[in-house]
């Protein structure tokens, strides 16, 4: 995802960022999909741990409780973003944090059909499908792509 920067020219090679967006929507909507076939036909990955259906609860705050230290972690790496000097550096910066925004979506996604499988219980559906929702915040449109970079004089391609 090269981008330029002669003569002020701000590049953004939009279609890179609109490819891995798809692909890793993709791979959410596999574990997803997945994760809701096996519920429904009710086949354990795990079928040791039925411990874990009594504990549901310390599952479902431990859910959050990562969900809100990795919320904290992303809006700590946007502000760190803002302060990045020069374009060049920023878009290198911006290439890693929103692949690292697409994983946290992947990780989520997982989270939830790992806990779904722990636990059986169906709120955990709810929470994968929340985060394929979710995960249309981070389509890289020209709007998110200006505001993230803090940049209004972009040229897409």
């Amino acid at each position: 995802m090269n981008s330029s920067h002669s003569m002020n020219i701000k590049i953004v090679q939009q279609k890179e960022f609109k490819k891995r967006f798809f692909n890793f929507l993709l791979i959410c909507i596999l574990i997803i999909g997945t994760g809701f076939i096996l519920y429904k036909k009710r086949i354990s990955l795990f079928p040791g741990f039925l411990w874990a259906f009594d504990i549901k609860n310390v599952l479902l705050y431990a859910f959050i409780g990562l969900a809100l230290v990795l919320a904290f972690f992303m809006i700590n790496k946007k502000q760190q973003l803002k302060k990045i000097e020069g374009f060049e550096n920023k878009m290198r910066y911006y290439e890693k944090f929103y692949t690292r925004r697409l994983w946290w979506h992947v990780i989520s996604c997982a989270s939830s059909v790992i806990f779904l499988q722990l636990t059986f219980h169906y709120i955990f559906i709810y929470f994968g499908l929340f985060d394929l929702l979710s995960m249309a915040a981070s389509y890289p449109s020209r709007e998110l792509l200006q505001k993230d970079l803090d940049e209004k004089d972009l040229i897409f391609q």
